[in-house]
């Protein structure tokens, strides 16, 4: 397993959302029955960035990037609990922009349940 390259500097505003599976069945009288589905309701969604990596750091991280594309998992430590958990690159959510002699390279990753 890969692990998200440059993890130390990855920007610390980079954001979490939550992501719940729930269905909901309403009854004609106003009476609801919610219930989680699947064996891993509940996932995390990240946008990340790198916001000053430098042209050798670049393509390090893009060819770590472009071998896993969307389709196998990078390991990265949560923010949130600290725990090391597998996630996959968002399908077309990567951004590079040039600033001076530095890139931010900025990407979506989501979380992913596999052995």
């Amino acid at each position: 397993m890969t692990a998200l390259p440059y993890s130390s500097k990855i920007h610390i505003t980079s954001a979490p959302h939550i992501r719940s599976r729930v269905s909901i069945i309403e009854m004609g009288d106003n009476y609801q029955q919610r219930i989680e589905t699947g064996l891993n309701p509940e996932w995390e969604e990240w946008s990340i960035t790198w916001p000053a990596l430098t042209d050798t750091e670049l393509r390090a991280a893009m060819v770590i990037l472009a071998a896993a594309r969307s389709v196998l998992p990078l390991t990265w430590v949560s923010p949130l609990d600290g725990l090391t958990k597998k996630y996959i690159v968002v399908p077309d959510s990567k951004t590079i922009v040039s600033i001076g002699a530095l890139w931010r390279l900025s990407l979506n990753l989501r979380q992913v349940f596999e052995p």
